[in-house]
């Protein structure tokens, strides 16, 4: 594995818990729904 790959594959991990994280709005209440959301975009 080369370092692009490694840095790519740890970022589409990130990607996919922060994806996780925002569809559980009715563990996490309003506030970190809105913060996830807006982490995923940046």
């Amino acid at each position: 594995m080369n370092g692009i790959f490694r840095v790519r594959l740890i970022l589409d991990f990130i990607e996919v818990g922060l994806i996780v994280a925002c569809l559980a709005y009715w563990w996490l209440d309003n506030l970190s729904h809105e913060l996830f959301g807006t982490a995923l975009f940046v």
